[in-house]
């Protein structure tokens, strides 16, 4: 595993720092995994370079520095030119990599890059009914860039007094920094510049701020990029999923209660009545008009976002939707020669032949998502047939995860799981909700949450856990529990933390 995470480094060095090669996408994936490495093993190595490839990210061109959200891929080492479109998925997984960072080691530039990016979600990428929509356009008036580029004299008209210090800060000159225009970025940290100029960061800070809320009301009136108004089960099922990761690292209850409205408009659009779902969909003069039968990875990551969902509200009827729709694609997916899943469904005839993909791509592969949501819902639902088939999966792409880490880094981040025991936490009685999120907010990724305020004996972890007058919380491995506590900090003792 260590020379994995040494090779998956130095990919995402090549794939995604944009500071030691040729910078392609922003890719959360390999993020993902170097970040559950560092919870397992505290390798310091894997989170500085997650922390300085985020930091790179949001200070370059490709975050954009007004409105937030961040463009598909850079075109350059500084991710200061971007490719300007703005793709949904790539949104989702760098809020889910930025809101997972926050528990270990917070950010101030994450927080504000991670609202800043929701806002956008919600505010341009947001149908009012609860789903998101797939991409912005590049171009606006045929002009790639040309809503988000400022010249220099524009922002000098806009700003006055304060675009001395605006341009300074944010590397906007008369010549400007490409085609003749500017890209917004931050050459300088906040503190670096603030200390140059004499100033406290927060009054910095503030003053930014003010001068972006202008600017941004001004961009608000140009001609805009096109938008794809095509809802995507997919790709709306990663983005619930990154809503309930910033929820419980944020604690902030309108990313809760948007993840919550996008499953219900899931769950309402999307679900055919005979239990199979659609793959997308769009409105027309007022109507919803779904089409295409669901793939491999529309179900998958909708398992995952129902286990994000269930981690929210600890209503365990999310678990069984999870396991239900796992069973459907055993169903329908399962290729019995491989042990891996079909892209499309057995049903789905008008395709001449049925491919098996398990490579990550710009989203993770349907199968590697299986993969780790068969491992959770073993343990969840207790049910070993879940573990073995994930086992005979694994035993699928070793060869492929040894010679290329950097395509298969959800799977990696699965196989974490099979290295290192994960932590069970069970949580009974009164307080258990209130208890399982204080356990949430831990600087610990490999591990599953269950709480119940009633005796439940329909899941392994909660059965044969009988109420006390004081709520117990059990720390587990592979079904085998410490001594109960009544504490937070001391079953953080046990766990190590």
């Amino acid at each position: 595993m260590e020379g994995l995470q040494a090779k998956m480094m130095k990919n995402a060095d090549r794939k995604e720092g944009g500071f030691g090669g040729a910078p392609k996408f922003p890719n959360g994936m390999s993020l993902e995994f170097l970040l559950s490495y560092y919870s397992l093993t505290r390798n310091e190595g894997s989170k500085a370079h997650v922390q300085l490839t985020l930091e790179k990210m949001i200070r370059g061109g490709i975050y954009d520095q007004l409105g937030g959200g961040f463009a598909r891929y850079a075109t350059d080492k500084a991710w200061l030119v971007p490719h300007f479109e703005k793709m949904l998925y790539d949104n989702a997984l760098l809020v889910g990599v930025l809101a997972e960072y926050q528990l270990f080691d917070p950010q101030p530039l994450f927080q504000k890059a991670l609202e800043e990016t929701l806002a956008f979600i919600a505010r341009e990428m947001s149908h009012e009914q609860g789903g998101f929509y797939a991409a912005l356009d590049a171009d606006s008036e045929g002009v790639e860039g040309k809503y988000y580029v400022w010249d220099y004299e524009e922002v000098q008209e806009v700003l006055e007094d304060e675009a001395d210090l605006f341009c300074r800060f944010f590397g906007v000159s008369p010549s400007g920094n490409w085609e003749h225009t500017n890209i917004l970025w931050q050459p300088h940290t906040l503190a670096d510049f603030a200390k140059a100029e004499g100033m406290a960061e927060t009054v910095l800070a503030e003053r930014l701020a003010h001068s972006k809320k202008r600017l941004l009301a001004v961009r608000e009136q140009r001609v805009r990029p096109g938008l794809d108004y095509k809802i995507l089960l997919a790709w709306n099922a990663l983005m619930c999923t990154a809503y309930a990761k910033a929820a419980r690292a944020t604690g902030q209850a309108a990313y809760r209660e948007r993840a919550l409205k996008n499953m219900a408009f899931l769950e309402a659009n999307f679900k055919q009545s005979d239990g199979n779902w659609y793959r997308s969909g769009t409105y027309h003069a007022g109507a919803w008009r779904p089409q295409y039968t669901a793939y491999l990875e529309d179900y998958a990551f909708l398992a995952e976002a129902m286990l994000e969902i269930y981690e929210l509200t600890f209503d365990a009827a999310w678990i069984r939707k999870a396991a239900d729709l796992c069973e459907r694609v055993i169903d329908d997916f399962f290729d019995s020669k491989t042990n891996l899943y079909y892209f499309t469904a057995q049903q789905q005839a008008d395709i001449p032949l049925r491919r098996i993909d398990v490579m990550d791509n710009a989203i993770p592969s349907g199968n590697a998502v299986m993969f780790n949501i068969l491992q959770r819902l073993a343990i969840l639902v207790g049910d070993q047939a879940f573990a073995e088939r994930a086992r005979k999966m694994a035993f699928q792409v070793f060869k492929g995860i040894d010679r290329y880490p950097g395509s298969f880094a959800r799977w990696i981040k699965g196989l974490l799981s099979l290295v290192y025991p994960v932590k069970e936490i069970a949580i009974v009685g009164a307080d258990a909700v209130a208890f399982a999120k204080q356990i949430q907010d831990l600087p610990l990724l490999h591990r599953i949450v269950m709480a119940t305020t009633e005796e439940n004996g329909a899941f392994p972890l909660l059965a044969d856990r009988p109420l006390r007058e004081d709520t117990q919380i059990y720390v587990c491995e592979n079904f085998t529990c410490q001594r109960p506590v009544d504490n937070v900090d001391a079953a953080a003792s046990i766990l190590g933390i």
